[in-house]
Formats: C-alpha cells, structure tokens, sequence
C-alpha cells in the first residue's frame, strides 16, 4: 500500500517523479512511427506504398553507390521505379520497390548481374 503524499520523503517524492517521466518516455517511445510497423522496406502489404525512401536508404537497402544508383534510373532495361520528386529531392515508394524485386523473381526484369 502507498504512503500519503505528506508521509513520503523528498528523496521518495523524487524518486516516484523521475520513474513516473522514465514510464511516459517508454510510452512515448513505444508509439514511435517507427515501433508502430515491422520493418517498413520487407512489408508487401498495401499499407508499404504509404512509405517513401530517400537515395541513401535506396543505396543501403540494395548495397550500391549513389552512381550505381544513377545509371539504374538511366537504364531503360533496368525498369527502376521513376522517384517521386519533392521539394526538389527524390524518394521511392516502397510499393513500387516491392513490385520491381519481384518481377525479379519472376524472370520478368533484368537481373543486376546481367546489367554489371
């Protein structure tokens, strides 16, 4: 059972603060958009196109340079997903990611081994 308020020492006053603000920040955590959704890029549910990723993400995501990039986008053959463009910087919908890795399982693309 809990002490009164008036029967709790400064120390314990203290301590019952610093626990409760340590529970609000794990809320708070635990409702990032982040934590709200499994792994945003492997998703292949509709709910996946909401996602946009930048040109680094893109570069991390498939191990390539920002050039690697580049000439993919160039490559007609290649069938990358066109970025969209806002405030002037590219992003890809992870949808259209999604759809383009697995017309590679397919055999209908080109695969990456056959552009280098």
């Amino acid at each position: 059972m809990a002490k009164p308020k008036s029967q709790t020492s400064p120390h314990e006053q203290r301590f019952m603060r610093q626990e409760s603000s340590k529970q609000k920040k794990q809320t708070a955590r635990a409702t990032l958009p982040s934590s709200r959704y499994d792994d945003r890029g492997d998703s292949d549910d509709e709910s996946a196109g909401r996602y946009l990723l930048t040109s680094q993400q893109i570069a991390k995501r498939y191990s390539i340079s920002a050039m690697t990039l580049w000439r993919w986008e160039a490559d007609a053959e290649m069938q990358f997903p066109k970025p969209k463009w806002i405030r002037r910087r590219k992003y890809w919908d992870v949808a259209s990611l999604a759809a383009w890795e697995r017309s590679f399982s397919r055999g209908d693309g080109v695969h990456v081994s056959e552009v280098a």
